[in-house]
């Protein structure tokens, strides 16, 4: 039905603002991603086999706070942050050479109530149409 983003964030006051994060340079460098069963976490430890991360688990409204200390590094899914917070915070999309990627997404639905049903899926197809 769509897809979600999984970016690395960072103040664009940040030493990583103007850099190309590659495993060498984060290997060392904390960083504050969601819990450790969120599919994102999952995804980066599976690109980086054999390195060790130094990921440190927290809210999502505390990795934004923490990214846009300039200090440290944020891992998120980006549709699930408001672009106002994302601006207020003055944070940017920091590019890697890791392929973090997209990840699909859709609903399963219950056939016993179709109206409602398309109106929930007709919303979501219109929101990320837009938003893509």
């Amino acid at each position: 039905m769509g897809y979600l983003h999984d970016v690395i964030i960072a103040s664009k006051n940040s030493e990583f603002a103007n850099k190309e994060l590659t495993l060498d340079n984060i290997e060392n460098q904390i960083i504050y991603a969601p819990r450790i069963y969120a599919q994102a976490v999952k995804r980066l430890k599976e690109l980086t086999p054999g390195r060790s991360l130094k990921l440190k688990n927290s809210s999502y409204k505390t990795i934004l706070e923490l990214a846009s200390s300039a200090k440290a590094l944020g891992l998120i899914t980006r549709e699930y942050v408001d672009e106002d917070e994302f601006k207020r915070l003055n944070l940017i999309e920091v590019k890697t050479s890791i392929d973090i990627g997209k990840i699909e997404f859709g609903i399963y639905l219950n056939s016993n109530r179709f109206r409602e049903l398309n109106n929930l899926t007709g919303l979501i197809k219109l929101y990320f149409r837009q938003s893509c």
